[in-house]
């Protein structure tokens, strides 16, 4: 089931943790960029952080074929708990 009103504590972060933390967050990995991370919800210095970046993940995850993950997609479930959570304004 799909949270209509998903938060970044609840519901982003443990969906991050199982589809992006492998290489976005800190040090990044496998030659992900480090400007920005997904594993904090606020900005760290001049670093992005996940709600910062919430509209360019679900573009990301939304793209066919999806340009994020690299190791295959998210699944309707996921791409639509992002929705719903940028569609909130990505609340903490």
């Amino acid at each position: 089931m799909v949270p209509p009103h998903p938060t970044y504590d609840n519901d982003v972060h443990p969906f991050l943790a199982d589809h992006c933390l492998g290489c976005h967050s800190s040090p990044p990995a496998n030659g992900a960029p480090n400007i920005f991370r997904l594993d904090v919800y606020d900005d760290v210095g001049n670093v992005s952080g996940a709600a910062s970046m919430s509209t360019i993940m679900l573009n990301d995850v939304e793209m066919t074929p999806p340009r994020m993950p690299l190791t295959g997609s998210v699944g309707p479930n996921g791409k639509q708990m992002l929705a719903n959570w940028v569609a909130d304004g990505a609340p903490r």
